[in-house]
């Protein structure tokens, strides 16, 4: 058998330390006893880690955007499954189209988003806060939830919702008893990620949070004066959560795709 070449190796030893040597610094000075956040490492703590907790600024951050990752993946899952369900019935065509017009957000720059929602929300005097960061996360989870839960559906045999209203269940019925075991990975899916999508939005976040800060805003907010190890324990943390969200979710995609 032949064998990649060393050049090969070096390569790809080479790319991944680019893409995660940032990564694993910030992760690194997050432990590190000197309050620099550089080397040399004097020694290792979990002090920074309490600090994030016991400080109010960012105790605040995390419990908002605990707050709006929460209620933007709630509404996206519950207005996602229904839109996806709805789509699937639909002629192709029409559904392709529609279809086409929910991913959008995921096309348009978030930057372009921020911009119009501020515009948007001012000019209809809706004031600036977590509930407006609310509304601009569902923009961009809800496109994500639709497209999951969609493809989970054109996978499906419908007429089984059809045998089990012959067999006497009403709509809800066939929806809970039926539908709803068959789509439920994929909508957990759809929520850890929603979850994972708005913790870390950072442009909607700081267009119209009104004072409101969520934690990639206080970030931003903290490198003005520069990187302590709390700021690198608090994207550590919120990288932690991302991560742990999205692994699970691929996880229970990859049962739904072993178990079909």
């Amino acid at each position: 058998m032949r064998r990649p070449p060393i050049l090969s190796w070096l390569f790809v030893a080479a790319l991944l330390l680019f893409l995660f040597a940032p990564v694993v610094c910030v992760v690194l000075f997050s432990f590190n006893a000197s309050p620099s956040a550089g080397l040399p490492i004097k020694g290792l703590t979990l002090s920074w880690y309490r600090e994030i907790f016991d400080r109010a600024e960012y105790a605040d951050a995390l419990r908002n955007s605990l707050q709006v990752a929460l209620a933007s993946a709630a509404f996206s899952v519950v207005a996602g499954t229904a839109a996806a369900i709805a789509l699937v019935k639909l002629p192709r065509k029409v559904t392709a189209a529609l279809a086409g017009f929910f991913v959008l957000p995921m096309v348009v720059p978030a930057l372009f988003i921020a911009v119009a929602l501020l515009s948007f929300f001012t000019r209809i005097n809706f004031e600036l806060s977590l509930q407006a960061v609310i509304v601009g996360h569902i923009l961009v989870t809800l496109p994500l939830v639709v497209a999951l839960i969609g493809a989970r559906m054109q996978n499906l045999d419908l007429s089984m919702l059809e045998a089990a209203r012959d067999l006497g269940a009403s709509g809800p019925q066939a929806f809970v008893k039926v539908l709803l075991p068959l789509i439920a990975p994929a909508i957990v899916s759809a929520t850890l990620l929603s979850i994972a999508t708005s913790a870390d939005e950072f442009i909607i976040s700081l267009f119209v949070n009104g004072g409101d800060q969520t934690v990639p805003v206080v970030i931003f907010g903290g490198l003005r004066t520069g990187v302590t190890p709390a700021i690198n324990a608090l994207a550590s943390t919120i990288l932690a959560a991302t991560v742990l969200a999205t692994a699970v979710a691929g996880r229970l995609v990859s049962l739904r795709d072993v178990a079909r």
